[in-house]
Parts: structure tokens; C-alpha cells; sequence
């Protein structure tokens, strides 16, 4: 999956989003720098590919994760990875409240 694919789907999302602010475009860019980093470290240590519909599943499960702070029960390992990448990257923003274990 390409940059621009990656780009695509978070611009899909945030049309989306109740408020398009200065903070929703800082989020959104961190997001897609996570998932490019992400997806060269899972091509080169496992050779998959993180496909859209990974990226999908991961935001689908995203702001639920932020509003209860628990993952989800299904263990897709690419979309929860990424998952996971994203919950550690917003916690510096004051997403404190989810542990990734």
C-alpha cells in the first residue's frame, strides 16, 4: 500500500470528522507518518504487506479505543498492531488512558 493510498484513507476520514481543526489535521498527520512507518517495518521484518483494509480496520477500532481505553477483543495482528502504533504515538498528546500490552 502506497503513501498515497495511506493519504487517501485519512483524508476519507477526516470528511468525517465533526470538526476539521488545527488538531484534527495534526492527529491525521501523525497517523499517516505512523502507518507508513509501520508499514516498511512490518515489509521488512515479515515481508506482509499492510493493506487497506488493515488501515481501515485500525481506524474503525480507533476512536473506541480512545473513549474506553481497551483493545479490541478481535486480533487481527497487522490492523492491531498498527493499532497499537497509533494509541503510543497519540499518547503524547494526552491519550494517556490506553495501555498497550
Amino acid at each position: 500500500m502506497g503513501e498515497r493510498t495511506i493519504n487517501s484513507l485519512f483524508l476519507e476520514a477526516a470528511e468525517h470528522a465533526a470538526q476539521r481543526t488545527e488538531d484534527v489535521r495534526v492527529v491525521f498527520s501523525i497517523l499517516v507518518e505512523a502507518s507508513l512507518r509501520y508499514r516498511d517495518h512490518v515489509m521488512q521484518t515479515t515481508g506482509q504487506v499492510v493493506t487497506v483494509e488493515h488501515v481501515r480496520k485500525a481506524l474503525k477500532w480507533l476512536v473506541p479505543v480512545l473513549a474506553t481505553g481497551e483493545l479490541p477483543l478481535e486480533r487481527n495482528d497487522v490492523s492491531l498492531g498498527l493499532l497499537k502504533i497509533w494509541v503510543e504515538e497519540l499518547s503524547t498528546l494526552g491519550y494517556p488512558r490506553v495501555r498497550v500490552e
